[in-house]
């Protein structure tokens, strides 16, 4: 996420313009200022971060749609881009998008206010011998598996560094996350739709065992 982004789409296509005007409008400030001209500072922010990715996504899908013969058979996509697939897609509109996102930002920054916790990636390191130090250091859960060397992890502060040194000792590369406490795994729910059976079962293998009881009501959105 850079300033500047998605501007020179801007210049060029009118549906780009369109995406960016109606997100202004929706949302009753000027995220296209805060996208184009910002301060860095400014668009790394939790209330801005999120929906400056999302807008300018949907953007370069409705140029990609128009300006190719390509049909879709399917769309997918990763954490956020679960949601921009999903308005893509025609399941969920573009309002609806960026409501969603304001929701999310902002149960994020409360639930960051009230917790003392930390996230960081982690790369390079198998999963097994993530697990083992995250079994051994309390308060400290793997939070999503990226790929099949890409985690991330949340936890109280002093435990994870504590962790996070451990990890370091065992080769891994360590990338420290500015973002809200995402704690076994309660609030996935915030981090996007769309997690199915199969995720929620992989995170069964580790240390959240509560989820197990919770997830039927948090799938059902209850």
């Amino acid at each position: 996420q850079v300033v500047g982004m998605g501007k020179d789409l801007y210049e060029k296509y009118e549906v780009a313009q369109k995406t960016y005007d109606t997100a202004n409008d929706i949302l009753g400030f000027d995220l296209k200022r805060i996208c184009f001209q910002g301060r860095a500072t400014e668009i790394l922010k939790n209330d801005y971060l999120s929906l400056v990715v999302y807008v300018t996504c949907v953007a370069l899908f409705r140029i990609l749609e128009r300006s190719s013969s390509l049909e879709n058979s399917y769309l997918a996509g990763h954490s956020l881009g679960e949601i921009t697939a999903l308005t893509c897609s025609g399941a969920l509109s573009f309002e609806d998008g960026l409501n969603l996102l304001l929701k999310r930002s902002k149960y994020a920054m409360e639930v960051m206010d009230k917790t003392n916790g930390q996230m960081a990636i982690v790369e390079f390191l198998n999963e097994n011998a993530l697990l083992e130090v995250c079994e051994k250091t309390e308060n400290v859960y793997l939070s999503c598996i990226n790929s099949a060397n890409q985690f991330s992890i949340s936890g109280e502060v002093v435990k994870m560094n504590q962790a996070l040194k451990q990890l370091q000792e065992k080769g891994a590369t360590i990338v420290p996350l500015k973002l809200y406490f995402n704690n076994r795994g309660k609030l996935k729910v915030l981090l996007g739709v769309g997690y199915g059976k199969n995720k929620v079962d992989k995170r069964e293998t580790i240390k959240q065992r509560e989820w197990d009881k919770n997830k039927a009501r948090i799938l059902k959105g209850r």
